[in-house]
């Protein structure tokens, strides 16, 4: 099995029988089944290079999601040489991060929902809440961090969080950013709301 993070050049050897002589290495993924053919003269490529020497075919990619799935490889000559089926799992940031604001009356606060699509194959560690008084990002200075591990509340799948101590009839700007080991990312939309009562 091969388990790499998203954007990792990954390097796959196949060294095929050598009595007979092999006439044809083929790597393919079954995600999308292109497919890499030593003895096509139109090599199509997934995003690949390779070195080719007798019987041998050293295979480099850049793991992206497309790769997600089986990669098999198989060697043939004047009998057949088997073929070898290794499963790729490509790990990503979160994506697909959706956030809804809620303004809670009577009070001074603001109930934040959100979901997750996809962990990227990595559990989700945190969720961090960030807003400010303005749509732009760049100013804001609050922000919260969550533990998966220490709240119930928080799933892979998404949560929930309440601001309190907002001010009345001024408008907040809010985004969540889920972070697993390959990286972070921000919601989707910034969401806003206004209490109003």
């Amino acid at each position: 099995k091969i388990v790499v993070a998203n954007g990792t050049s990954v390097t796959f050897n196949v060294i095929a029988c050598s009595n007979p002589p092999v006439t044809d290495i083929r790597l393919s993924r079954s995600s999308d089944g292109l497919f890499f053919s030593s003895s096509s003269s139109s090599l199509n490529r997934p995003l690949g290079t390779a070195m080719m020497s007798p019987n041998h075919v050293q295979y480099t990619f850049t793991a992206d999601r497309n790769w997600n799935g089986n990669l098999s490889s198989s060697a043939r000559g004047l009998a057949d040489c088997g073929t070898l089926i290794v499963p790729v799992i490509v790990l990503e940031c979160p994506y697909s991060v959706n956030a809804i604001c809620i303004a809670m009356c009577p009070g001074t606060r603001l109930q934040i929902q959100w979901t997750v699509s996809s962990n990227g194959g990595s559990d989700i560690k945190n969720y961090t809440i960030r807003w400010g008084r303005n749509p732009d990002s760049s100013s804001w200075n609050n922000m919260t961090t969550l533990s998966v591990s220490d709240d119930d509340s928080l799933t892979q799948q998404g949560g929930n969080y309440t601001l309190t101590g907002l001010e009345r009839g001024v408008p907040y700007f809010i985004e969540v950013i889920a972070t697993n080991d390959i990286g972070s990312t921000k919601s989707d939309v910034i969401c806003n709301a206004t209490i109003t009562v």
